[in-house]
């Protein structure tokens, strides 16, 4: 598409906050006709985007800013945008259904940083991220659904502390930098037991 085309040519490590006029920045686009069409752009509250197979369901194929507290959009919209550009250290870019995942995955710790009063990605530290691991491993499953007061699985835990190694990784090419590992000497899949 037009849009993977221009991010095909971006210089790798330009911090993305630095573009001119970046809520104009083009998200997706699809072609209709012969015409390209915009589908959204940095600015909107919900990035739609493409790649997704066509039988999912139109939630999954955008990514929608709204579900988080609002204090952590921007950083967010940041994050996930040089993650669509350049993916993970080491790995490949991510497919569409990564990036609304990584978004759904990192709520639970932004509520948690909310709830401590942290409002910054350069404020948190190993001890409020330790606080969080405790959290998720005494959080019980909500009443209505099939395993309703049930612990996390360990599967859940790795995906939740694993949203968090990845907003500290990304969060490396922002201005909202995330100063310290989340949990230093150890991994997300060692603290879910996986």
């Amino acid at each position: 598409s037009l849009a993977r085309r221009a991010l095909d040519q971006e210089p790798v490590g330009q911090p993305i906050l630095d573009q001119d006029n970046l809520a104009a920045t083009i998200i997706s686009t699809c072609t209709i006709n012969g015409k390209v069409v915009i589908l959204s752009r940095y600015g909107d509250p919900k990035w739609r985007l493409v790649g997704q197979p066509t039988n999912k369901g139109a939630s999954e194929q955008y990514v929608d800013f709204n579900a988080i507290p609002a204090g952590w959009r921007a950083t967010m919209k940041a994050i996930l945008w040089h993650y669509m550009r350049r993916g993970r250290e080491g790995k490949k870019r991510p497919s569409p259904r990564a990036v609304t995942k990584l978004l759904v995955d990192a709520k639970s710790f932004l509520q948690h940083l909310v709830r401590l009063n942290i409002t910054r990605l350069a404020d948190v530290t190993p001890f409020a991220c330790s606080l969080f691991v405790d959290f998720c491993r005494q959080h019980r499953q909500r009443q209505g659904s099939a395993r309703a007061g049930e612990l996390l699985k360990a599967s859940s835990l790795g995906q939740l502390y694993g949203a968090v190694e990845a907003l500290h990784e990304l969060s490396q090419y922002t201005r909202d930098v995330m100063p310290d590992h989340p949990w230093a000497g150890t991994s997300a899949t060692h603290l879910a037991g996986l």
